[in-house]
């Protein structure tokens, strides 16, 4: 037997006193609670409590953003990055169109070939008034001499045409 601060206890290997915690200590469970005691496995450990509403909670937050995407993108307007980059590029294309249809038609106004122009307003398809301009070379895209933007020539097309009947 084995005196500590006034108990006496009996020394075995299977409770060595390097093992035990302080006799000041015994039992507590503070902030300085002695913390190197062996515990078997499970001893002590119990299995966590959900509350009964967390599963229903968890599933109705998944089919709300679910349906909150789907309501997004269908009804209020929501786009991808990629959808709104086409969207800005097809209306940059036609504002470049809008600004070259007045050169091309000037263009075909002064042309010393007034045939072309002739047959341009006397064309009743519009695929081959379109082509007509294409190869007249009215509609080249500014800074080149043969690359042709088929949205111009239509554009011009179209302008020239109206011009006619005005």
């Amino acid at each position: 037997m084995v005196g500590l601060g006034g108990r006496v206890r009996e020394f075995t290997a299977a409770a060595s006193p390097i093992m035990e915690p302080p006799p000041s200590r015994v039992g507590g469970q503070g902030p300085g609670a002695w913390r190197g005691r062996r515990r078997s496995m499970g001893e002590g450990v119990r299995a966590m409590q959900v509350p009964t509403w967390v599963k229903p909670g968890i599933w109705g937050a998944v089919i709300g953003a679910v349906a909150m995407s789907i309501a997004g993108f269908w009804g209020l307007g929501w786009t991808t990055s990629s959808t709104a980059q086409h969207a800005a590029q097809a209306s940059a294309d036609a504002a470049v169109v809008k600004a070259l249809v007045p050169f091309c038609v000037t263009k075909a106004q002064l042309d010393p070939d007034a045939t072309k122009l002739a047959k341009v307003r006397a064309e009743t398809s519009p695929y081959t008034r379109t082509e007509l301009v294409k190869n007249s070379g009215w509609a080249p895209l500014i800074g080149t001499a043969t690359v042709v933007d088929s949205a111009l020539a239509e554009a011009c097309a179209d302008q020239l045409l109206s011009l006619k009947a005005g």
